[in-house]
């Protein structure tokens, strides 16, 4: 039988850096590989390539938000993307949270959202949106504070639930 133990999270230890296209995109490629709904969802095929994931970064881009890998002593453990200031509405919005599939379940996504908050502390909240039909991202924004908002439709019809974080100042 092999035995392998999760990292345990020091939450005085998480930390980030800016996205490094050249050298992270492997990482978002490699966590993301065998995940079909995100996958689905940001419309990567399932056979992909790093150049449908550079195309995803570039797409994001354009929406002035900020790429960031998560560290713990050194260790890369999450990639996150969120917009400081959306143009909807003005207030900060989580749009990926990534964790690296070895350090899953292990609080990592919901000590990094932690840190997310301190980075926007001036606001009130931090939004949230899933596919509404993706329960296990409800099930986590749920563990991590957030609450359910609304539900909202895009251009072609699809539902999202949009969930709020209060910020603790």
């Amino acid at each position: 039988m092999i035995i392998f133990s999760i990292p345990h999270l020091k939450e005085e230890n998480v930390d980030y850096r800016p996205f490094d296209e050249d050298k992270d995109i492997f990482l978002l490629y490699n966590w993301t590989a065998k995940d079909k709904e995100w996958l689905d969802e940001e419309l990567i095929p399932e056979e992909s390539s790093a150049e449908d994931f550079e195309r995803l970064i570039e797409k994001y881009r354009s929406e002035k938000g900020e790429w960031l890998v998560w560290q713990q002593e050194g260790m890369d453990v999450g990639i996150t993307f969120f917009l400081p200031s959306a143009e909807s509405n003005g207030q900060p919005w989580i749009g990926t949270v990534i964790v690296n599939p070895e350090y899953r379940r292990a609080g990592y996504g919901k000590e990094i959202i932690r840190h997310i908050t301190h980075l926007v502390k001036q606001n009130k909240v931090i939004f949230a949106a899933n596919p509404f039909a993706f329960d296990d991202w409800h099930r986590f924004l749920g563990t991590a504070g957030f609450e359910q908002y609304k539900i909202e439709k895009d251009e072609s019809g699809r539902e999202y639930l949009l969930f709020v974080l209060p910020i603790d100042t």
